[in-house]
């Protein structure tokens, strides 16, 4: 029930280009399962594949507006484009996302996500900075020890 990064690449470019023609914000939220490799090594990778179901709903879930693209990004990372979201708006939706997956109970033993929150707005939107300032804040959520959101510094 996801998009794929394809769609996620096109849309992406429209919403930057949105974005520098009408001056508003445009956040991505970059998700990443933690353990995701200890779990598919015990449990396999059926169990892996119905995890990253499982997470997709749970997100989808807790999805509030329609206009807001989720897709799988790869392996076991999602992305959220937030369009016409500014950076606190989209570290409170990441939050969400993030205990939403923690509170899920339909794991053969707990899951939790990493998140990394960016925002860029207007002339200075570009759509390979702002993938690169939310990858960064992911992996200083990972490195600040996982289950939690990180907002990159510009």
């Amino acid at each position: 029930g996801l998009y794929n990064r394809r769609f996620f690449e096109a849309e992406l470019r429209r919403e930057v280009e949105r974005s520098r023609r009408f001056g508003h914000d445009v956040s991505l939220v970059m998700l990443d399962l933690d353990h995701f490799k200890a779990y598919n090594d015990r449990f396999g990778h059926r169990a892996g594949d119905e995890a990253l179901r499982r997470v997709a709903e749970c997100i989808l879930a807790a999805t509030h507006r329609r206009l807001d693209a989720i897709v799988r990004y790869g392996g076991e990372e999602f992305a959220l484009l937030l369009p016409e979201t500014d950076l606190e708006g989209a570290r409170r939706v990441a939050e969400r996302f993030r205990e939403a997956v923690e509170i899920c109970s339909d794991f053969r033993s707990a899951l939790t996500v990493s998140a990394g929150v960016a925002s860029l707005r207007g002339e200075g939107c570009d759509a390979e900075d702002l993938v690169l300032q939310s990858d960064r804040a992911l992996y200083e959520a990972k490195r600040a020890g996982r289950n939690r959101v990180a907002v990159a510094t510009v």
